[in-house]
C-alpha cells in the first residue's frame, strides 16, 4: 500500500504492524487514499508454513 505523508500513522493504524519502506529515488508512486504523491510503501510480512515431510504436504493437499 503506497502512501503519503499525510497518510503514514493512518495506514499503521489500519494495517497493524506493518513493515514499509520509502519510496525509492526516481519511482514515481501515488497514495492509495488520496492520489498525492506517496512516500513510503506498507506491506505485510508473513513466514512461509514449513513441513517436516512430504506426506504433511500430501495430506494437505487431499483435505
Amino acid at each position: 500500500m503506497w502512501v503519503c505523508k499525510m497518510h503514514v500513522k493512518q495506514a499503521m493504524e489500519n494495517l497493524k504492524a506493518p513493515h514499509f519502506y520509502k519510496v525509492p529515488e526516481g519511482y514515481n508512486a501515488t497514495c492509495h487514499l488520496c492520489e498525492n504523491i506517496a512516500i513510503a510503501n506498507m506491506y505485510y510480512s508473513h513466514k512461509p508454513l514449513q513441513y517436516s515431510s512430504k506426506k504433511e504436504i500430501l495430506s494437505l493437499k487431499r483435505a
